[in-house]
C-alpha cells in the first residue's frame, strides 16, 4: 500500500481536530483513493483517536484507518478483511468473480469497444466486520444500509478519478448459499469493470447488465426473477417502458421488480443480438457506445435512440415492443 497526506487542524479549546487527506492505493487498485478523515488530539497534543467530522458529516473511511486488517492477495484479487473476517476465503470468491467478468466481457463485437475498456481486470473486496463498518467505508449515514449485502463504489471525491472497489457485509451474506453469494459478487464486479459509479448510463441498464452477467454466471437466479416479471404481467399488465432510475434508490417500492425488468430489458437486446455468445458481445457492445455516447449535457433519449438503431436497427417504440413480446413468451 502507498501513502501520502496532508492536513489542516481545528481547536475547540479542550481537544484539537485535525482533517487529513489521504492518497492511498492497494495491489489491485488501477487509481488511487483520495478520503478525508479527522484525528483528535487532546490539549497536550497528545492523539486521542481517529475522530468524527466536526459536522458531523459521513465521508468515506478506509477500513484500515478504524479497525486492524488482514491482507490476502493473489493475481486477480485484492481482500483488505476486518478482524474475524477470512480473509483467504473471501479471496476465493473474489477471484473467482474477477475471472468471471474478465471471462464473460472478452467476446465483444468486432470493431467496437468492450464495456470493461481500461480495468485492468483485477477486484479489490473489502469486507467490514458488520454494518457499520459497511457504512464506514462508503460513507452512509449510520443505520441506512441494513441489508446491503455488497455495493460498488468509488473510493475518492471524484467519481470518475477514484478506484472502483466492493465492499461486502458478511453478516448479511452468511446467511445466502455459495451460489447467492457468487451471483452477488459477479454483479458488483460488472459495476468494477465497467466503472458504473461514475456512469451517466441509465440505471435499467448499469443494473440489468450486471445482472445479465450474474444470471450467466448463475443461471439458477433467473427463475426467481421470471416469476416477479410474470406475478406483474398478471396484475398489472405489460410495463409502459424500461423502469426510470428514481425506482432504484433503496428505499423504493417494488425493488426486486425493478431489477427484474432492468434484467429483462438486457436478456431481449442478447437474444435479438444473436443466439449463444454473439448475443452477449452484441450487449456489450451496446453498453460501451451507449456509455461513450452519454455525456453531461447530451439528450438521453436521443443518445439511447441512436444507440439502439446502430446496434439493433430499433428506434425506442420498436425496443419497447419487442421487450413486451418478450415477456410475453418468457415471463407467464
Amino acid at each position: 500500500m502507498t501513502l501520502s497526506a496532508t492536513g489542516r487542524a481545528r481547536a475547540d479549546g479542550t481537544r484539537t481536530a485535525v482533517e487529513v487527506r489521504l492518497r492511498w492505493r492497494l495491489p489491485g487498485d488501477d487509481r488511487t483513493a483520495d478520503n478525508r478523515v479527522w484525528m483528535t488530539f487532546d490539549r497536550d497534543d497528545r492523539w486521542a483517536a481517529p475522530g468524527a467530522a466536526p459536522s458531523g458529516a459521513a465521508d468515506p473511511t478506509p477500513l484500515w484507518w478504524f479497525a486492524p486488517v488482514t491482507v490476502a492477495r493473489d493475481a486477480d484479487a485484492t481482500v483488505l478483511a476486518a478482524p474475524g473476517v477470512d480473509a483467504d476465503a473471501w479471496l476465493t470468491r473474489a477471484a473467482d468473480a474477477a475471472a468471471t467478468v474478465t471471462r464473460q466481457l472478452r467476446g465483444t463485437v468486432p470493431g467496437t469497444p468492450a464495456a470493461d475498456a481500461g480495468w485492468d481486470r483485477r477486484l479489490v473486496l473489502e469486507v467490514p466486520a458488520d454494518q457499520d463498518g459497511v457504512e464506514r467505508v462508503v460513507g452512509a449515514a449510520a443505520g441506512t444500509e441494513g441489508q446491503l449485502a455488497a455495493i460498488a463504489f468509488a473510493d475518492g471525491s471524484d467519481a470518475a478519478d477514484a478506484p472502483v472497489r466492493v465492499v461486502v457485509d458478511p453478516v448479511v451474506t452468511r446467511g445466502q448459499s455459495a451460489a447467492g453469494v457468487r451471483l452477488l459478487l459477479v454483479h458488483e464486479t460488472t459495476h468494477v469493470a465497467t466503472r458504473s459509479p461514475a456512469s451517466t448510463l441509465p440505471l435499467w441498464l448499469v443494473e440489468g447488465f450486471a445482472d445479465f452477467q450474474a444470471y450467466t454466471a448463475v443461471p439458477e437466479g433467473r427463475g426467481p426473477a421470471l416469476g416477479l416479471l410474470a406475478e406483474a404481467q398478471r396484475s398489472a399488465g405489460p410495463p409502459d417502458g424500461p423502469p426510470g432510475d428514481d425506482r432504484f434508490g433503496a428505499q423504493a417500492a417494488d425493488l426486486d421488480l425493478s431489477y427484474a425488468q432492468a434484467w429483462s430489458l438486457c436478456a431481449f437486446l442478447a437474444e435479438r443480438g444473436g443466439s449463444g455468445g454473439a448475443g452477449a458481445a452484441r450487449l456489450d457492445a451496446f453498453y460501451a457506445r451507449l456509455d461513450a455516447a452519454s455525456r453531461p449535457g447530451a439528450d438521453p433519449a436521443t443518445v439511447l435512440d441512436a444507440t439502439l438503431r446502430r446496434t439493433y436497427g430499433l428506434d425506442h417504440d420498436g425496443f419497447v415492443d419487442g421487450w413486451r413480446a418478450w415477456l410475453a413468451t418468457n415471463a407467464r
